[in-house]
């Protein structure tokens, strides 16, 4: 089970980067893996998540359920980690 990041940063600790970025590859192997439990519970209550362009999806979200919600809280089906190819900028 993983450790929800606002859990993480509402305590006085500060987190590293390698726990950032190692929180966040387990979020998104999950993802992957058809689970976007881990995703859901990281992000913020207050998140507010804009879908640009003209698809179904296309519009801002407003909250966590918002986000969930979105595709009948299938979010894996739209969090599929992009290909290497194209995010040149995420450090592996």
């Amino acid at each position: 089970m993983m450790r929800s990041r606002n859990r993480i940063a509402r305590g006085s600790a500060k987190v590293s980067e390698a726990d950032n970025r190692a929180f966040l590859q387990g979020v998104f192997a999950e993802t992957a893996k058809g689970n976007g439990r881990p995703f859901i519970d990281a992000l913020a209550d207050d998140v507010r998540w804009t879908i640009i362009g003209q698809t179904a999806w296309s519009r801002t979200y407003e909250g966590k359920r918002a986000v969930f919600v979105m595709r009948g809280g299938k979010v894996a089906e739209i969090l599929a980690p992009p290909p290497a190819a194209l995010s040149p900028h995420c450090p592996r």
